[in-house]
């Protein structure tokens, strides 16, 4: 049992990890938008870049 539990931890971690590291590659690709773009929010661009 305590295998099964230490694995299902051990995915969760992975799978967090891989969000994570999209999450920054999104938004390094949302920064590198023109900023003359007019559909971009610019308060949202000034908060994560």
């Amino acid at each position: 049992m305590e295998g099964e539990i230490s694995l299902t931890l051990e995915l969760s971690a992975e799978s967090l990890l891989m969000v994570s590291v999209f999450v920054q590659f999104g938004f390094r690709a949302y920064c590198s938008l023109p900023l003359e773009n007019e559909d971009r929010d610019d308060q949202a661009a000034q908060f994560f870049c």
